[in-house]
């Protein structure tokens, strides 16, 4: 009995002790497999350290690179100037080009109503530059440049020959005809007219000028081979008429008024015969001396200019338009020249014998032709800085003659 209960006791010290000690292991196992670790990290080294107190140190290399950018200024130079009209230093009108070649190379134009050009960005160096236009001659200039330079061209017709005249100087000049028919000593005498009853006439074909007496201090539009005289047209209509290569005022005879209207041109073809266009645009024409007058205006066009041969008649119009007839106005045929140009065309000239004709612009431009009956004119020459007004042709184009503003005289040759 007193054994039973010595077990019992014991038993019950036994349990909870061995359930004390299986918890406790548990947490042991828990606490030896948890591992606190620190890193610390600086630009040369790291270290760690452990719980079990081990600690690595190693070192790093960093590396660095500086850039240097190094800018180099290069100077550059400008190069300008203007186009020139060789024989009185006004623009040349409708654009030049200008090449340059050297360190750089580059075209440009000059403009069309300036004649100025320039070119930029150019570094330090010898150049050569070079002004190049169809009808004119070719200009060519080296530089060098280190600095921005002004340079001017001069430039003038290859196909045309420019006459200067101290006499005429710079009188505005409406027209040119050649005396062919007359006796001397009138034949083969050059006539031309002007603003305020200005008159020329020369007798070397066109080479050196004499200004003759006038009858008239109005413009004079026209002048016509008359035949056995020279004729003449002021602004008002009145016509002149005189035998002498060296007239006074008072030996031009007065053979009246062809109309009330201001007139641009007049051309006579028979004694009684003649057409005219009014400062309004009108194409009249009269066969019976002006008692009566047709218009025989182009339908829809304005005239600046007629030229008559036998009963073809020509009209310079405006833009760039030229109209014939066949019929003596009944009907009218188109030769247009633009879009060559569209600028008004101021004066005209044709002779069906050989087909050769002639026109002018108001902007300065020449158009040529040999074959008028079945080709356009063909732009020949164009810049001129002034209006051209009249032409006259003598049988073939060589020898032509053209006249505009400012004393401007134009010999083909």
């Amino acid at each position: 009995m007193n054994n039973k209960i010595y077990l019992a006791i014991f038993l019950l010290f036994l349990i909870p002790f061995l359930a004390g000690c299986t918890t406790s292991t548990e947490v042991a196992r828990e606490t030896t497999t948890t591992t606190i670790t620190t890193t610390t990290t600086t630009n040369t080294s790291t270290s760690s350290s452990t719980s079990t107190s081990t600690t690595t140190t190693s070192s790093s290399t960093s590396t660095s690179s500086t850039t240097t950018t190094t800018t180099t200024t290069i100077l550059t130079y400008s190069i300008s100037g203007t186009v020139k009209f060789a024989s009185t230093s006004d623009p040349v009108k409708n654009g030049v080009a200008i090449s340059i070649s050297g360190p750089e190379t580059k075209v440009v134009t000059s403009d069309a109503s300036t004649g100025n050009y320039s070119i930029s960005d150019l570094p330090a160096g010898t150049y050569t530059l070079e002004a190049a236009k169809a009808g004119w001659n070719t200009s060519t200039e080296t530089i060098s440049l280190g600095s921005n330079t002004t340079l001017d061209f001069s430039l003038w017709p290859t196909s045309w020959e420019v006459i200067t005249s101290s006499t005429i100087g710079t009188t505005n000049l409406n027209d040119v005809a050649s005396i062919e028919n007359g006796s001397n000593p009138l034949i083969g005498k050059l006539y031309v007219v002007g603003d305020s009853g200005k008159i020329y006439s020369s007798s070397d074909g066109g080479t050196s000028w004499i200004e003759i007496n006038s009858p008239t201090s109005e413009s004079i539009v026209s002048v016509v081979d008359g035949g056995t005289c020279v004729l003449i047209a002021n602004q008002i209509g009145g016509i002149f008429s005189t035998i002498e290569a060296n007239p006074s005022s008072s030996s031009w005879k007065y053979e009246g008024a062809v109309t009330n209207e201001t007139i641009s041109a007049w051309r006579a073809y028979g004694p009684a015969s003649w057409n005219m266009v009014t400062s309004s645009g009108k194409l009249l024409k009269t066969s019976d001396g002006g008692t009566s007058y047709a218009d025989i205006t182009p339908p829809g066009k304005t005239v600046k200019d007629v030229c008559t041969y036998g009963f073809a008649i020509g009209a310079a119009c405006a833009s760039g338009t030229i109209k014939i007839s066949s019929d003596e106005g009944s009907s009218w045929q188109d030769l247009n020249i633009t879009p060559e140009t569209t600028n008004d065309l101021l004066g005209i000239f044709f002779r069906l014998g050989n087909n050769s004709a002639i026109t002018v612009s108001a902007g300065g431009e020449i158009y040529v032709t040999q074959d008028f009956t079945t080709s356009l004119p063909k732009r020949e020459l164009d810049g001129i800085p002034y209006p051209l007004r009249g032409c006259y042709t003598i049988g073939s184009l060589s020898g032509s003659m053209v006249v505009g503003e400012n004393g401007l005289i134009l010999r083909r040759k």
